[in-house]
């Protein structure tokens, strides 16, 4: 009876696995120019995404629980906009320095438009005008 009860539980517990869709975290870009993403990971360049005027790209999916935001794996981001000027974002130690912090891609709630699951970060000409 004991084993049955465990083996019970066991199978309960592997079939609660559907807990919601995923949320895909895009990029925009708004500025007016095109622009250069290169995205580091904790050991170097990861990738390069070209991304031109009013164009969006999706960067990154989080399943549930939600718990790392996007980009969780990644060091930094640099936008080189095609003037060759140089905006770089970088991660967080933690989700509470996102609080107070500039517009950062790291920061899932405060700095995302979203709908539905789809949360989209803008770089504009704000964005344009801290780069270096």
């Amino acid at each position: 009876m004991y084993k049955s009860f465990i083996l019970l539980i066991i199978f309960h517990l592997l079939s609660c696995t559907d807990q919601g869709e995923p949320f895909l975290y895009s990029i925009k870009n708004t500025s007016t120019f095109d622009l250069k993403l290169a995205i580091f990971d904790k050991i170097g360049k990861s990738d390069t995404i070209l991304i031109s005027v009013f164009e969006s790209k999706e960067l990154d999916k989080e399943g549930p629980p939600y718990d790392n935001g996007p980009f969780s794996d990644k060091d930094s981001i640099k936008v080189i906009f095609s003037n060759n000027k140089i905006l770089t974002y970088k991660s967080f130690k933690s989700k509470d320095d996102c609080l107070n912090s500039s517009k950062n891609p790291f920061c899932q709630y405060s700095h995302y438009t979203c709908d539905s699951n789809n949360c989209t970060f803008e770089i504009d000409n704000v964005e344009y005008l801290k780069a270096k």
